[in-house]
């Protein structure tokens, strides 16, 4: 299996997919790197190949570990994100968000101090 770190804008995610074991950890990119001002391109097709993708990207921020992990930050230019706001109970509950898009925002972007320094979220 080969390591893609960063998909040209005219590589289907089925390539990338293919390429990904289901439980391997990906590499999680963070602020400053440039990638993540990549626009992203909208999943087109959900099939086994997306589904490859969000299962390693679950495993990569269960690992991370985290509660959420857009595509973009494992180096994959498309609208995905993985997340699990269970309780903390041991439990998981992941969700996925396919295509998701922002249509109101009032508040402002707040940016974590800390270990995750440089994370930011809606806040």
């Amino acid at each position: 299996i080969s390591k893609i770190d960063i998909l040209p804008p005219h590589v289907d995610i089925t390539l990338y997919a293919i390429q990904v074991k289901m439980t391997e950890k990906m590499k999680i990119y963070t602020y400053p790197d440039p990638l993540l001002r990549t626009v992203s391109r909208p999943v087109e097709n959900i099939d086994e190949d997306t589904q490859k993708l969000i299962d390693s990207m679950t495993e990569t921020m269960y690992a991370a570990p985290g509660i959420g992990l857009a595509a973009i930050q494992v180096g994959v230019p498309v609208r995905l994100i993985v997340y699990d706001v269970s309780s903390g109970d041991g439990k998981r509950n992941p969700s996925t968000l396919i295509n998701p898009e922002i249509i109101l925002a009032e508040d402002s972007i707040v940016y974590m101090e800390g270990k995750n320094r440089g994370a930011s979220c809606l806040c």
